[in-house]
């Protein structure tokens, strides 16, 4: 018997088979069309829950990508990856470039070559009202009717 998350709640159980079918539908179309060998499919989940606790937001949001041009397949990363590297991320993996004009608006960071070797790219994290570095995490902030606060 799998003891689910208190967090999984019913909603996210009836979208996951969905999810499935949509992304093997991408899978099997790119496969027809021949360019799944120049393919990177990626997805990235949401908060779910906007009155969490400080504690519990902002982190550990479960992802995925694949493309035959990943030299590291089938793992599990646990490097640090904030949503701002996802756009410098894809360029890069494309053989599309940075008008030079442009790269000192763009706050992400490239972390293409991090997903091919494993090596961390990022220490640290800073968002609305939190702090990540390494292993630790610091708050700020209230939210849920100001009991975290």
């Amino acid at each position: 018997m799998i003891k689910l998350n208190q967090n999984l709640t019913l909603s996210l159980l009836v979208k996951i088979p969905f999810i499935d079918d949509l992304v093997g539908a991408i899978v099997m179309k790119a496969h027809e069309k021949g360019i799944i060998d120049n393919t990177i499919i990626s997805f990235i989940s949401l908060p779910s829950d906007s009155n969490s606790s400080p504690i519990e937001s902002n982190i550990r949001r479960s992802a995925f990508i694949y493309s035959p041009l990943l030299s590291l397949q089938q793992r599990v990363s646990n490097q640090l990856f904030h949503v701002s590297d996802i756009l410098p991320t894809l360029v890069n993996a494309t053989s599309l470039k940075w008008p030079s004009k442009d790269r000192y608006f763009i706050d992400g960071i490239n972390q293409w070559m991090a997903l091919n070797t494993n090596v961390d790219v990022r220490s640290s994290i800073y968002g609305d009202n939190v702090y990540i570095s390494n292993n630790w995490k610091l708050s700020h902030g209230m939210t849920s009717n100001d009991i975290y606060d």
